[in-house]
């Protein structure tokens, strides 16, 4: 999934996307979550991540709901493993939606280093190199004849510290060489394409309805109240 948010052609503006997270929470807040859940689907299916997603929501909501179908029945645990569900496909997809440069760009313009606003992307790319280290380190406990699983973890966190430790002294060593002393310039700047008015739309929609929902809510029971 790395791969597919540092390449993908298919993003979606900062600023439409923090938005987008700022209403997912407020309406799964407001029990409104099946609008946040369609929303996130159509997003995911849009950035080519929707079946790497899948994979993660069920090792998230499994466990989950196995816990809570032993502690309050099905259906609670069903609807509260729902929400968990809901609020990670929504926070995932925020979060993967836009291209990274963008996100650097954004936050280079409210007073944000480049270096520091840029470390997502180090954050990126530092992962990708860890889980190759992790694979090479499997490949090398296998090939000593290591198969036990629960070997293979004991050994793992040694090798891996060195690793970090090592991959993190170079990477600091090269950013404190090449970053810039002066003012960056950004050759790709976050617009507003067509995906972002569309999800915008969406947004003021769906939240629109709901103000007016309450409101004539509130005033039924008013009117009940009085009459």
């Amino acid at each position: 999934m790395l791969k597919n948010v540092l390449a993908s052609k298919h993003y979606v503006n900062p600023l439409v996307s923090m938005v987008y997270l700022v209403w997912s929470f407020y309406m799964i807040y407001s029990g409104m979550g099946f609008f946040v859940l369609v929303a996130s689907i159509a997003i995911s299916i849009y950035l080519g991540i929707a079946r790497k997603l899948t994979i993660l929501l069920l090792w998230v909501a499994l466990p989950s709901f196995l816990i809570l179908f032993l502690l309050y029945g099905l259906w609670d645990a069903a609807v509260t493993t729902l929400r968990i569900a809901t609020i990670a496909l929504a926070a995932t997809t925020a979060f993967a939606s836009p291209k990274p440069q963008h996100t650097a760009y954004m936050l280079y313009k409210i007073g944000v280093p480049p270096l520091i606003a840029y470390s997502h992307l180090y954050v990126y790319r530092f992962l990708q190199l860890l889980s190759y280290a992790l694979n090479e380190a499997i490949d090398a406990a296998h090939g000593r004849g290591v198969r036990s699983r629960f070997k293979i973890l004991m050994l793992l966190p040694i090798p891996l510290l060195v690793y970090t430790i090592n991959t993190s002294t170079y990477l600091a060593e090269a950013l404190y060489i090449k970053y810039p002393r002066r003012e960056k310039t950004w050759v790709d700047k976050p617009g507003f394409r067509l995906v972002d008015i569309l999800l915008v739309l969406y947004i003021l929609t769906i939240f629109i309805i709901f103000i007016l929902y309450i409101l004539g809510h509130d005033l039924l029971v008013l009117k009940l109240l009085t009459y």
